[in-house]
């Protein structure tokens, strides 16, 4: 061999010994790095979430519907709600988000007697999406109707973005809609769209929070509220209790409509509150925010898909009730549970 060659074979040994030397040393790393893993609260529950996540998304829709996956589901489920960060996103609204929401309310308000007037309240009205939207669908339907409306949310930048009334272009709220996409809804003000006047009159903001015991005092008795997509972000003691509150605000014969809550915790107090179901449209309701159903169980907000085979699923999966009361002239008593 010559002088040359022994070198390169000399080298050749050396690299591949330090290469296997590093290559051991890294091994003897693998243990202590699985090890930090699964003892780091932040990277095994990352981790673990992740592994869930490519559990359930292998399972086809099929599956999913199966009772063993549901009770399975369920239980991932309760996990996330435990260890998730609750977190709302106050802009994570839009116009006519949940329309056969709006609808029932549109046949409420079409039932009531000529030149009466109605209260409504709005909670966790964010930047005023929802309730523009739902005066629109009334005063479109009845505009001999006398109307009391009030937003409330705990974010005085949102109630500052809800009382301007202006949304710029391609934000979340008008995603997909142009100024003549609802009749004398918005009118074009350079590069946004903004709410027409004859459905900002009238209408009061307040910044308040739901959960105040003061609530009932400061706002008085409401035909209808609706308090949609927030108490899911609070824990389940404080979302019972918040609901409860907000159910201080119907009068007698008053209707709420409330989505985007624990089912567990919704069904308790409508039972513990004798709210009456109503079926009207539930389950295009249900259906209509087809993001919370397909992120169930994973995220703390899902919600699960509908199981008619439960004999309580009226009460559980109907998003709006309404409370007992006399029957009097003029009260929107007209639409009643069904539970067919």
């Amino acid at each position: 061999m010559t002088k040359v060659g022994m070198v390169w074979a000399v080298g050749g040994v050396v690299t591949v010994a330090s290469c296997w030397a590093y290559f051991r040393n890294y091994l003897g790393k693998i243990p202590k790095i699985l090890w930090n893993i699964v003892t780091s609260a932040e990277a095994g529950r990352e981790y673990s979430e992740k592994a869930l996540e490519i559990l359930w998304n292998t399972l086809g829709r099929p599956a999913r519907s199966w009772r063993l996956t549901q009770a399975i589901g369920k239980r991932v489920h309760r996990r996330a709600c435990r260890i998730q960060r609750r977190e709302a996103l106050a802009d994570y609204t839009h116009f006519f988000r949940n329309f056969p929401q709006l609808q029932v309310l549109r046949d409420l308000v079409l039932e009531m007697d000529d030149c009466a007037s109605l209260k409504i309240a709005v909670l966790g009205c964010s930047t005023g999406a929802e309730l523009y939207s739902a005066l629109w669908m009334i005063r479109t339907t009845r505009p001999d109707l006398k109307v009391s409306a009030v937003g409330i949310d705990i974010s005085e930048t949102c109630i500052q973005r809800a009382v301007a009334g202006i949304y710029p272009l391609g934000v979340r709220e008008v995603e997909g809609i142009t100024e003549i996409t609802y009749e004398r809804l918005f009118t074009r003000q350079g590069d946004a769209l903004r709410v027409q006047d004859w459905l900002r009159d009238g209408v009061t903001w307040r910044v308040a929070n739901a959960c105040s015991p003061t609530l009932r005092d400061e706002f008085g008795a409401q035909d209808i509220v609706l308090a949609n997509n927030f108490l899911c972000h609070m824990s389940d003691q404080q979302a019972e209790d918040c609901l409860k509150n907000i159910a201080k605000l119907l009068a007698p014969n008053g209707y709420l409509f409330v989505w985007g809550i624990d089912l567990e915790v919704r069904t308790r107090v409508v039972r513990d509150l004798g709210l009456i179901p109503v079926t009207t449209r539930l389950e295009e309701i249900y259906a209509a925010d087809q993001r919370a159903i397909e992120v169930w169980p994973l995220k703390y907000w899902g919600i699960e898909p509908m199981d008619k085979r439960r004999p309580d699923w009226p009460v559980r999966y109907a998003a709006i009730f309404k409370m007992p009361g006399d029957t009097k002239s003029g009260d929107m008593n007209r639409l009643e549970h069904a539970n067919s």
